[in-house]
Order: C-alpha cells, then structure tokens, then sequence
C-alpha cells in the first residue's frame, strides 16, 4: 500500500527519472492531474454540504430538518478529510521533488 502510506515515494519515481520515455512523463502529469481533480471534486462536495446545511433550516418538518442536518454534516465531513488528505499528498510530493537533486 505504498500509495496511501508514502505517496511521495510513488510521485517520486514517476517524476525522479523525466528523461526515461514518454510513459513516464505521461505517468506523470496525470498524478497531478488526478490530484487536483479529486481536490476540486472534494471542494465542490464541501460547498454543496455547506449548501445543504443551509438549506436543513428552512425545513419545518423536525425529522427532516434532523436527517438533513445529519446528512450534510456527513458530507461535509468526509470531503473535508478527502480535501486535507489531497493537498497533504500534493505537498509531501513538493517538498520531495524540491529536495531531490
């Protein structure tokens, strides 16, 4: 499980060795470009859980008003851990190609 416990060390040897082909290069832009995908789609969740919250206290029904506050605080939970975890990764990766050589 290299990829959730070091990423770096995965982005690493995809960007360590740039003149070996244009797989690695390929390899390359396309785990930044998965990173930064699953950063905006985890924004986007996170504006749409705030949204949601918003919209639980219009609601007058207390049932409904408890299950949505529920569900959006869920949301917001889980897309705000999936946003941190992205931009952490993105870092490591960073400061690992900064200090390489």
């Amino acid at each position: 499980m290299i990829f959730f416990t070091e990423p770096y060390k995965l982005a690493g040897i995809l960007l360590a060795n740039i003149n070996h082909g244009a797989k690695n290069n390929f390899m390359k832009y396309t785990w930044w470009i998965f990173q930064i995908l699953m950063l905006l789609a985890s924004i986007f969740f996170l504006v749409f859980g705030v949204d949601l919250m918003r919209a639980a206290y219009t609601l007058k029904n207390p049932f409904h008003f408890i299950m949505t506050f529920f569900s959006a605080s869920f949301i917001i939970l889980i897309s705000l851990a999936l946003a941190i975890s992205f931009l952490i990764k993105m870092i490591r990766v960073l400061k690992q190609i900064r200090n390489t050589p």
